[in-house]
């Protein structure tokens, strides 16, 4: 799985839908496919309070990964723990991605 972590350091990305796409169990490919479909169908977001404390696992443990499948393996590491930390704004975020999942 390639990702540009530039990308996914924003917040939009973080908590409104990658997370939720692979909670999902989406592929990359179908995240790609569903954020051009996103991009079509403009809609007001819902606020999303951020927690605290954000996960465990930083982008810098992902920068510092020594081998692809290192880097891939903490990337989700990440995403899961990102999701974890963002309990709180699940069900909104779920139906930010269900509005366009129809």
């Amino acid at each position: 799985m390639r990702m540009r972590l530039k990308r996914l350091m924003k917040p939009q990305n973080q908590s409104k839908f990658y997370l939720r796409l692979i909670e999902k169990g989406f592929s990359g490919k179908e995240v790609q496919l569903f954020h051009m479909k996103m991009t079509k169908r403009k809609v007001e977001w819902p606020v999303i309070t951020l927690p605290q404390n954000r996960g465990d696992i930083t982008v810098e443990d992902v920068l510092n990964a020594t081998s692809d499948t290192e880097k891939d393996q903490k990337i989700l590491q990440w995403y899961e723990a990102v999701w974890e930390a963002f309990v709180d704004n699940r069900q909104v975020i779920a139906n930010l991605v269900n509005h366009y999942d129809k």
